[in-house]
């Protein structure tokens, strides 16, 4: 994740953004070793890959479906990023050697994450915990779900990046720096990982008692508190500076919220469940063949 803030679980950059890459002989000079800059969603590999294959969009479209909630308004929520694949690298608005006309990505906005809900189970000294942290359950089957007074969300908007009831982070380094707690790990101030953190030019202060905010297992509770942040992730990809306090971006925060609030109304109740793992211990006494297993065995 280096060098961006947070990991797997979490909504900032180490959480969400994704590392690809696209190969194919059909994909002009021009683009290829290029960097593409536009938002990309995992929904939009669909409509994108059919496309490329020269396969109507249309066979996608669902007769009960509405344009409200979806990006292409043909009943899926993905949009159609091939074109705009096709001529990144082009140096003009039109590629020279193709003579292919230049599209702008197509998408403005990404919903990382909505979720109102959270799991609540007994800890091992027989207290209710809600936290959501699976590895604070005693016994993860005797779970359930709850809804939160506060949704966790993310939401990016052309350069801005709206969270929502999130954990404070810190960064990944690299191994060397891992090992004695160097590097922006060692750099984030306790109010930071609380939300704030910035000193008044909006620089982040330097902690060097902060080592214990290492980023670790992604999947445990990181002993912070909530809360919101809003960042440039054009200009700060790191999500250092977190702008969500400053007045004068107080017309971002509104206008974002105002977004996360449309499709807070169309969420629906999560069927989250246990995972189930018993299966492994049914095909382990198969030696390690996959064989049919019910439940409760």
């Amino acid at each position: 994740n280096h060098p961006l803030r947070g990991g797997k679980h979490f909504l900032f950059e180490g959480g969400v953004r994704v590392p690809a890459f696209v190969h194919s002989p059909l994909l002009p000079a021009a683009a290829r070793g290029t960097k593409y800059g536009g938002l990309f969603h995992v929904t939009d590999w669909l409509p994108t890959l059919l496309s490329a294959a020269d396969i109507d969009l249309g066979i996608l479209t669902d007769d009960d479906a509405t344009e409200e909630g979806t990006a292409d308004g043909d009943g899926i929520d993905g949009i159609d990023q091939w074109a705009a694949l096709f001529t990144t690298g082009a140096a003009t608005a039109v590629g020279a050697a193709e003579g292919e006309e230049k599209v702008s990505p197509p998408r403005g906005e990404v919903l990382l994450s909505l979720n109102s809900y959270t799991v609540c189970c007994m800890d091992d000294n027989n207290t209710e915990t809600c936290s959501g942290f699976l590895s604070e359950c005693a016994d993860i089957y005797m779970s359930s779900l709850a809804r939160m007074e506060t949704p966790r969300a993310a939401l990016i908007s052309g350069e801005w990046k709206l969270i929502v009831s999130e954990y404070g982070l810190p960064w990944y380094g690299t191994l060397d720096e891992e090992e004695d707690y160097g590097g922006l790990e060692a750099q984030v101030a306790v109010g930071d990982m609380n939300g704030g953190g910035n000193t008044g030019d909006g620089a982040l202060e330097v902690s060097d008692d902060d080592a214990s905010g290492m980023m670790s297992n992604c999947n445990s509770d990181p002993g912070t508190g909530l809360g919101n942040y809003l960042f440039n992730v054009v200009d700060d990809p790191n999500e250092t500076n977190n702008l969500h306090a400053d007045s004068s971006h107080a017309s971002v925060v509104n206008q974002l919220m105002d977004t996360l609030k449309g499709h807070l109304q169309r969420e629906v109740m999560s069927e989250w469940t246990p995972p189930v793992t018993y299966p492994y211990t049914v095909w382990a006494e198969a030696g390690g063949v996959i064989v049919p297993w019910q439940m409760g065995r």
